[in-house]
């Protein structure tokens, strides 16, 4: 199997990298092995082998062995509670997961689950400890202690919190339906003092596992009793405690009694008795619960598509880089359709000079005529639609020449070496001037006509 045996590998057997290309991306290539995504990852809940008392939450070796024997047979392969958390985070994608990954969990760390490390050892499968510590500190004949503890790390399982010194004890003075510690707070306690006891008793189980170095801190936790406060009617408990163990953990979880999807880091597990079957064993793996479609609100951590965020944040600055430069090669493509698409307007050339002019005047005072070999123009808008031949005023104003022989607002219409013409506004008539008047005042080039103003 491929991805058996990859850095963090949930197995007992030492890690082995298998080499090769995992991605290429825009010139990143990631080695190591395949990122698998999952969709959901069956977790497993046990208490006890062969118990004393037949507690319904023991299961003989026996039935241990044959489920274990179903989960290798199926290709499940167990993780770590940080792939999972992982998994988590990465909304179904984490590198090194198994195609059929699986987590299998056990609670409360009592001696006779120990008996479950050769069956797990055999068949290279691991499982998780989730570690009452004030049991770890008193153990009697029932729990382990801190040295075989430790030794249960050694042989390959996996150590997390499931209460501190008290917490998995029912409270001193509780008057609850449900006396469980976490989730009860007593008649005589405000609640501050209800936030304080159960903060501390967290905080202090954490700091012991520490301690004694079976884990730098817990990622998950496995609430106890299944319990935060459910059943006794307390708001300002059911609201504060989910709260605070978001706070804690990334993964808080709950078996069916107390599971309710989404929210609060929750996630399910199929608690496994004594009396399930075989059969029910089997079903219970395809749980629906078990779906990253119902993620916690914390520890999901998704990105476009399903992606985790790292990849999410790779693609989207590949793909505006890709555009970038697209976008640079395509600017001389631009340039050429733009001036396919608007042509720059041809640069006018000096105008003939157009010969003798034929006006008629219309009723409105207005007149239209045109010069010899060119079409007719039209003046009612008081200016020139067509070049003026030889000479016009750039400046707007009439020749000051002219000002004292024609004091009013006027165009010049003609203006040649032989005769000038001007059209005057007042009287909406031509008017002739001599040539001398108007030639000497004008520049030599030919401008396009204007109304000329005094």
């Amino acid at each position: 199997m491929p991805s058996e045996r990859c850095a963090r590998d949930g197995g007992h057997a030492p890690a082995k990298r298998h080499g090769g290309v995992l991605t290429l991306l825009l010139g990143v290539t990631l080695l190591g092995c395949t990122a698998n995504a999952a969709t959901s990852i069956p977790v497993l809940c046990y208490h006890q082998l062969n118990s004393a008392d037949n507690s319904l939450v023991s299961v003989t070796t026996a039935q241990f062995a044959q489920q274990m024997d179903f989960l290798v047979a199926q290709g499940y392969q167990t993780i770590s509670p940080d792939q999972y958390v992982a998994w988590l985070q990465g909304n179904g994608t984490t590198p090194g997961l198994p195609a059929k990954p699986i987590l299998i969990t056990f609670d409360d760390g009592t001696l006779n689950a120990g008996g479950a490390t050769p069956i797990l050892r055999a068949r290279r499968l691991n499982a998780v400890m989730y570690v009452v510590t004030g049991y770890a500190d008193n153990p009697g004949t029932w729990s382990m202690n801190w040295t075989q503890l430790a030794a249960l790390q050694a042989n390959g399982w996996h150590i997390q919190l499931h209460a501190g010194p008290l917490g998995h004890d029912p409270v001193v003075g509780g008057t609850c339906q449900y006396n469980y510690f976490y989730g009860c707070r007593k008649s005589n306690e405000t609640l501050d003092e209800y936030k304080a006891r159960v903060v501390r008793d967290i905080d202090a189980g954490i700091q012991a596992l520490a301690s004694h170095r079976l884990i730098n801190g817990s990622d998950t936790f496995a609430i106890p009793w299944d319990y935060w406060g459910q059943m006794n009617g307390d708001a300002d408990v059911t609201d504060w405690l989910p709260s605070l163990l978001v706070s804690r953990f990334k993964v808080v979880f709950q078996q069916a009694w107390g599971y309710q999807a989404g929210g609060y880091n929750r996630r399910y597990r199929f608690e496994i008795h004594s009396d399930t079957s075989q059969a029910a064993f089997e079903a219970g793996l395809a749980d629906t619960r078990f779906s990253l479609e119902q993620p916690s609100s914390s520890a999901s951590d998704g990105g476009l598509f399903g992606l985790s965020n790292s990849l999410t944040v790779l693609i989207v600055f590949a793909i505006l880089l890709t555009s970038a430069l697209l976008l640079v090669a395509m600017v001389p493509f631009i340039s050429q359709a733009h001036s396919k698409l608007f042509p720059s307007p041809p640069k006018p050339s000096t105008p003939p000079d157009h010969g003798q002019e034929n006006y008629q005047h219309t009723p409105q005072g207005h007149h239209q005529g045109s010069y010899q070999n060119q079409p007719a123009y039209d003046q009612r808008d008081h200016h020139m639609s067509e070049y003026v031949p030889d000479y016009a005023r750039p400046n707007n104003q009439i020749p000051s020449i002219m000002q004292s022989m024609h004091p009013h607002p006027a165009s010049v219409i003609r203006a040649t070496r032989r005769d000038s013409v001007i059209y005057d506004f007042a009287s909406s008539t031509h008017v002739a001037m001599p040539a001398q008047h108007v030639l000497p005042a004008l520049p030599p080039r030919a401008y396009r006509s204007t109304i000329i103003a005094i």
